[in-house]
């Protein structure tokens, strides 16, 4: 069987037209590699199923939660974004439609940069019980704690706009 490339046909327009609306709906679901996990360029790839998942730990939550697996069949570690997807298929809300575009331009993104050298490494996304699961390496180290760590001594705050600029300008380098 012959796989052929699908390309993801954007239109960032937003209007009250349903059939606009659905159109990113269909850009999700008619993706090629929809449900499935790829963590080595050349190595085997592994169809999503949520069974072979164990949970081990909540990292973070805010508009989305990200949480730590364990993906049994490659032994890997992995960490996964939950973005809710709105339910209302052929509503004409702008909002709904914002939300869309956004997950699609993210899901592009993260596909285009899976190979860059300092980039978290993009392994697929996934449909699951009304959500986006944007599966990506899991990192030892936080932004977080990389900001605690850089912040100017004495600084109680938490708030990483306080981390030195010599600091970030040591980052950007790395």
């Amino acid at each position: 069987m012959t796989y052929m490339k699908k390309m993801f046909k954007l239109n960032f327009n937003p209007s009250n037209n349903s059939t606009e609306n659905s159109e990113y709906y269909e850009t999700l679901l008619n993706d090629q590699h929809i449900n499935e996990l790829i963590f080595v360029d050349d190595g085997p790839k592994f169809r999503f199923r949520f069974k072979d998942l164990e949970e081990k730990a909540t990292i973070g939550t805010s508009r989305s939660i990200v949480k730590k697996f364990w993906h049994k069949p490659s032994k890997t570690d992995l960490a996964i974004k939950f973005v809710h997807i709105p339910h209302n298929r052929f509503s004409s809300d702008d909002e709904n439609v914002k939300k869309l575009k956004y997950l699609v331009r993210e899901i592009q993104n993260f596909r285009e940069l899976r190979t860059e050298f300092n980039i978290v490494r993009f392994y697929g996304f996934c449909l699951h019980e009304g959500q986006a699961l944007i599966c990506m390496e899991l990192m030892d180290f936080s932004l977080k704690a990389l900001c605690a760590i850089g912040r100017p001594k004495g600084s109680k705050t938490k708030d990483p706009s306080t981390m030195s600029e010599q600091t970030f300008g040591a980052l950007a380098l790395h």
